[in-house]
């Protein structure tokens, strides 16, 4: 039923029990009441993108005790209470992309949640409280520039956490002190960062990170204590930056490497020396830089993937 000219939705039509998945994306449901939804008792998915459904009331998902899914992209939605999904005790994804959310309310979701394009300024320590379980996190494009200090802490099976276009400066010490043990992949594209970690006051916590995408920022200079603790990445990605320099022992602390994407830079030389320790390294990306003098050694040359 989606990409139709709906206003509202009947509910005697709407009383089916037995229904698994509802698609409404792209109607106009502005000014529904609250009950909606009432009857859906089996729906598991529904998906509600661009309806223009909000306010969200206490009442509009009550009813949904088998919802694993549920899509409110782009539904201008200013407000959530964590009450608002009280009932939904079995959902797993929840996507609140682009609308204009400025705070996140606790015990929200289980597995996957979504909150790219919103206004999202802070995170409170609660706010991921009850999220045990939760294995994706995607806060990409808000206008976040640093965490609470235990704000991670609850998040014990998150896997990848997505924080692209967003206002940090560098890596902040609370979320390199966070227990993420099981995180693999990390994305911070797109952010204004001058370098790449606060201070040394820590040396990280990211244990079981194989994947560190910082492309498109603002970084000049990669210092020799950057990736302390980061001694499982596998992928590091630089694109887009405009680095000059990479100090020596930079890379020393990556002995699992084995790519590194250092393209679209302004690096002018680059002493074999600084990929030393790299003993895995097989793909190494150095396009539109500004090196003049290349001298790599046979045996240096011959790791890498041709």
């Amino acid at each position: 039923m989606s990409d139709n000219k709906l206003s509202n939705v009947r509910v005697d039509f709407l009383f089916l029990p037995s229904l698994k998945h509802l698609y409404l994306s792209r109607n106009n449901l502005t000014g529904s009441n609250e009950n909606l939804f009432y009857g859906l008792s089996g729906l598991v998915t529904l998906d509600v993108e661009d309806t223009g459904l909000n306010p969200i009331s206490d009442r509009m998902f009550e009813q949904m005790n088998e919802l694993r899914v549920l899509r409110l992209i782009s539904n201008d939605i200013k407000t959530l209470e964590s009450r608002h999904f009280a009932s939904l005790g079995f959902l797993k994804e929840l996507y609140l992309d682009d609308n204009e959310i400025e705070s996140i309310p606790t015990n929200a979701i289980e597995t996957l949640l979504t909150w790219s394009g919103n206004n999202i300024v802070t995170i409170e320590d609660d706010a991921f409280l009850h999220l045990t379980k939760l294995k994706e996190l995607d806060l990409s494009n808000n206008t976040l520039k640093s965490f609470a200090s235990a704000v991670f802490d609850p998040l014990k099976n998150l896997d990848k956490l997505i924080l692209d276009g967003n206002t940090f400066s560098y890596l902040p010490n609370t979320l390199l002190n966070a227990p993420l043990k099981n995180i693999r992949i990390l994305s911070i594209n797109r952010n204004p960062m001058v370098r790449i970690r606060q201070d040394l006051s820590t040396t990280g916590n990211f244990k079981s990170l194989e994947t560190l995408r910082i492309n498109r920022a603002n970084i000049t200079i990669i210092a020799s204590h950057d990736f302390l603790g980061f001694r499982n990445i596998v992928h590091l990605s630089l694109r887009h930056n405009k680095i000059v320099k990479i100090s020596p022992g930079a890379f020393k602390p990556l002995t699992k490497l084995a790519v590194l994407d250092i393209g679209f830079n302004n690096i002018d030389i680059l002493p074999e020396e600084r990929l030393y320790g790299l003993k895995k390294l097989k793909t190494l990306n150095l396009t539109s830089n500004r090196i003049l003098n290349f001298q790599f050694s046979v045996r240096t040359l011959n790791k890498l993937r041709p």
